[in-house]
């Protein structure tokens, strides 16, 4: 299998990302990424995490992600390879089933995917969110197309795509 060594915009067209967040009692942040060769880079409470810029409402500035159930956000690609490069790749033995999983079509149809949700009956849970963040050329940066979103938060992508992402990449699951 091809390993990459070194993060461009080349070799990562897209990224795969399923994160928990929480802010409630005790701030915890953990999850991974999945690049296109379905190697995977875990993440426990980072250090100088790099999040993403977000548009909450239209009349407002941009702000930085800290909860991790925007239905938006952009991110540059030095952020992005900055989290990763802190990340901890570890192998896995099924991670062919991931590689290049993610096709053109795929990502032009969850570019244009519309997100629906309510606010969560879950108080002071955190977020479990899965996104896949697909890089924008004419912008250069990284899109963030929220796939699903769980706890403080319930949000699913209306893409017919959306499932089989999600049973094909996997899931941080809570830790309560």
């Amino acid at each position: 299998m091809t390993q990459i060594n070194t993060f461009t915009t080349e070799n990562l067209p897209y990224v795969y990302q399923s994160e928990y967040y929480s802010l409630a009692w005790v701030h915890e942040h953990y999850g991974f990424y999945i690049d296109p060769t379905g190697a995977k880079y875990h993440y426990k409470q980072p250090e100088d995490w790099r999040f993403y810029t977000v548009q909450p409402y239209e009349e407002q500035p941009p702000a930085k992600a800290v909860w991790g159930y925007e239905t938006t956000g952009e991110i540059k690609p030095e952020d992005l390879f900055h989290n990763m490069s802190n990340a901890t790749r570890k192998s896995n033995l099924f991670s062919f089933l991931k590689r290049n999983y993610v096709t053109d079509e795929m990502m032009a149809s969850l570019m244009k995917s519309k997100v629906t949700g309510r606010r969560g009956d879950k108080t002071d849970s955190g977020t479990r969110s899965n996104a896949l963040l697909i890089y924008d050329s004419d912008s250069n940066l990284y899109r963030r197309i929220l796939l699903s979103a769980s706890g403080e938060m319930e949000m699913l992508n209306t893409n017919r795509h959306t499932e089989s992402l999600l049973n094909r990449m996997g899931q941080v699951y809570f830790r309560h």
